[in-house]
């Protein structure tokens, strides 16, 4: 009677330690879960490269930077070329990190053309430089946003790569958060 009572015993602390773990386990990944769709929903919901507004708002203000370029430069010039066709991958990319890096693309293809103008013209062209500042000033701002959700989402990972969230990784219950860039 001794032992069976100490097996039941037993065998209730093990079902009582197994239901702790799982509790910690579920709570575990509810919390990173949670934490990650906070992040993307924040990024997503912000000023951000996917949203269609802030597009058309950067190719308005690509296309008035090429059109003063144009006047300056023969349209067949390198930088001239590169700079239209970042904006035209811009324009196609889909998706944060595509967006992201046709972004990125197209500021530095403007700097580029802007100096090869200057270059050509042998003075700084005032019209092209207020274009050029307003675009990369655009530019600067979207970046600071993917700079922040990219910081929020390496802390995130941080935290999913310690225990217990890595054995919810390693099972596929809790995932990474993506990195843009």
């Amino acid at each position: 009677m001794i032992k069976e009572a100490l097996k039941n015993r037993n065998i209730a602390i093990l079902v009582m330690v197994v239901l702790i773990i799982l509790g910690l386990i579920l709570g575990t990944r509810v919390g990173i879960n949670k934490e990650k769709n906070r992040i993307e929903e924040k990024y997503l919901s912000g000023n951000n490269v996917t949203d269609e507004s802030v597009k058309k708002d950067v190719l308005s203000m690509a296309e008035e930077f090429r059109e003063v370029a144009a006047k300056y430069i023969d349209t067949n010039n390198t930088a001239y070329t590169d700079y239209v066709e970042s904006v035209e991958a811009f324009e196609k990319a889909i998706g944060l990190s595509k967006n992201y890096k046709a972004l990125k693309e197209i500021g530095a293809d403007a700097k580029t053309l802007k100096n090869k103008i200057d270059e050509l013209t042998g003075e700084t062209n005032e019209t092209l430089t207020s274009k050029l500042g307003k675009l990369t000033s655009k530019i600067s701002t979207l970046s600071g946003s993917v700079d922040d959700y990219n910081s929020a989402a390496e802390t995130l990972n941080k935290k999913i790569a310690q225990f217990p969230c890595n054995l919810l990784s390693i099972l596929g219950f809790v995932k990474k958060a993506d990195v843009i860039g």
